[in-house]
């Protein structure tokens, strides 16, 4: 994993710090496959990101969107969406118990 966190001036600091711009990067090979998926595997890697806003803490809250590339033989092509954002907070509030 990667990770990234940037400071692009685009808002006035906090007091806890300034509003930082954030990606989780994850690389890798597929190793198998299931679904339309199974007969493209070998060969095949993947490129996850997830994207978000925050201070210098990472919290599931944070991250609010995400990106998948698929690339291989026989695959080219990408998802994308965003998280759930009331899920990830529910998940940083049990946490911190």
């Amino acid at each position: 994993m990667i990770q990234y966190k940037v400071d692009i001036h685009d808002e006035e600091d906090r007091p806890n710090g300034p509003n930082l711009y954030k990606e989780f990067r994850f690389k890798g090979t597929i190793s198998s496959a299931t679904g339309f998926a199974r007969s493209g595997a070998r060969g095949t890697n993947y490129f996850l990101v997830f994207q978000g806003r925050g201070n210098g803490c990472d919290n599931a809250s944070d991250f609010t969107h995400w990106r998948l590339e698929i690339d291989g033989p026989k695959a080219d092509y990408a998802f994308f969406g965003k998280l759930d954002t009331e899920a990830a907070e529910r998940a940083d509030g049990a946490s911190e118990r």
